[in-house]
């Protein structure tokens, strides 16, 4: 019976104290918002620079299907803008060993369009 009232007693504390990692704040923090995209390796297939209206862009080719066949998953493209070509191929070299690393990519999105990239890692 002490045992018992004990580990409730420390899983109440566990659970209220906010320091913790049980009880810390939600994954990612700070920019949870309903229009931000989260993705991974996984998902991600390619990374390409091209030339959009006369606009440099990184365009990220995703793919989410069905996880029993990798031929029946539905692909699509999405860009985001950027600066001059070196600030396009450094900008993909960093997102390809983000995503390498394991850490995902946030992404508030406007249609096809990228408004915002955020670069999740450990807290």
């Amino acid at each position: 019976m002490k045992a018992s009232l004990a580990t409730a007693f420390l899983l109440s504390i566990l659970l209220i104290d906010p320091g913790n990692e049980i009880a810390g704040a939600p994954y990612p923090p700070g920019i949870s918002e309903f229009d931000l995209r989260i993705t991974n390796r996984r998902f991600v297939s390619h990374i390409l620079f091209e030339v959009i209206g006369n606009q440099n862009a990184i365009t990220i080719l995703l793919t989410h299907g069905p996880n029993y066949n990798a031929f029946k998953d539905v692909p699509h493209s999405i860009h985001f803008f950027c600066g001059d070509s070196t600030q396009c191929l450094q900008l993909s070299y960093r997102i390809d060993r983000h995503l390498r690393s394991g850490y995902n990519l946030g992404l508030q999105l406007q249609g096809s369009r990228i408004t915002r990239l955020e670069f999740l890692g450990p807290q």
